[in-house]
């Protein structure tokens, strides 16, 4: 009788084991979330695989999805900033004061946007979702501001800041999905 106690002990104790080797095992994370939350972005492509590329988004609700997504588009602002002050020291654009000039102007633009998608991850975290909406539209037109302040169309900065703006629309998006769950 105690053998048959001691192997069906052990048969639970290697079924435990093993569950929890599988539940620690590195896999390949869920995609289910984010395919879905992506799909009823403006830009899915855009706002899969820039989810998919921080590791943050894995396993986060679409809560932390919002999060994610304004945190990527915060730091592609501070990436857009320091290649406008490259671009700034660039002696090329010396004989071109327009251009120079929209680049002065967009950099304050950037900064400002930068803070605004500094306060909207700020209202997120405390469910401020009309806040949210707020400081992201106000980032989007802060981009708009720097992409008219060129009289040159299209701008140097055409193609960043109009993948900018995608970024913002898609965070909106998931920032407003996330606002049904809670």
């Amino acid at each position: 009788m105690k053998a048959n106690i001691s192997g069906a002990m052990l048969v639970v104790v290697w079924l435990s084991v093993a569950a929890a080797a599988e539940a620690i095992r590195p896999g390949k994370p869920d995609m289910g979330l984010i395919e879905q939350t992506c799909s009823q972005t403006q830009h899915p492509g855009l706002c899969l695989s820039s989810l998919k590329s921080d590791p943050n988004s894995f396993p986060a609700d679409k809560t932390g999805l919002a999060l994610v997504a304004l945190r990527l588009v915060s730091s592609n602002a501070s990436d857009i900033s320091e290649g406008i002050k490259v671009m700034l020291n660039d002696t090329r654009l010396a004989d071109q004061p327009g251009v120079q000039q929209g680049l002065y102007d967009c950099l304050d633009e950037y900064l400002d946007a930068s803070q605004q998608l500094d306060d909207s991850i700020a209202a997120l975290l405390v469910k401020a979702y009309g806040d949210v909406d707020k400081w992201v539209n106000a980032a989007v037109a802060a981009v708009r501001t720097c992409e008219a302040s060129f009289s040159v169309k299209p701008s140097v900065l055409t193609p960043r800041n109009d993948n900018f703006i995608k970024l913002c629309q898609n965070a909106l998006t998931i920032a407003h999905i996330a606002e049904t769950e809670n």
